[in-house]
């Protein structure tokens, strides 16, 4: 005879409901970090066509297009991960809101009047 024969089965719902919530966490990361990639390179294709007519059609203005925006990519990812590890949950969500605002209010994307052509000697920065 166990002790544990006779016993009522005890499983609390929160901690069932807790554990279903649990197992969407992974997709939930991954849905969000290929919106976060997907919306970055949407908007990639539209600056470099932006910047075309003014630095004209070679194959380094998209290539250095490309370069950049990959390495706005990587940063995002090393931002979003220290930001994660510094501070908890709920101090990390209003940084990234914080920050989230100060950005919408760059809004719409535009290359600013007084850019002009690149310079003759060739430097890309």
């Amino acid at each position: 005879m166990s002790l544990f024969e006779n016993a009522p089965d005890r499983t609390l719902p929160e901690v069932s409901r807790s554990a279903d919530d649990t197992r969407l966490l992974p997709v939930l990361s991954v849905a969000t970090l290929f919106v976060s990639a997907l919306r970055l390179f949407l908007i990639q294709p539209m600056f470099a066509k932006m910047v075309l007519p003014k630095l004209g059609g070679a194959p380094s203005v998209w290539s250095v297009a490309m370069v950049f925006f990959q390495a706005v990519l990587l940063a995002g990812y090393a931002y979003a991960h220290l930001l994660g590890r510094l501070f908890g949950p709920q101090r990390a969500g209003l940084v990234h809101l914080l920050l989230l605002v100060v950005t919408a209010m760059t809004l719409p994307i535009a290359i600013a009047p007084n850019w002009g052509a690149p310079p003759a000697d060739g430097t890309a920065l």
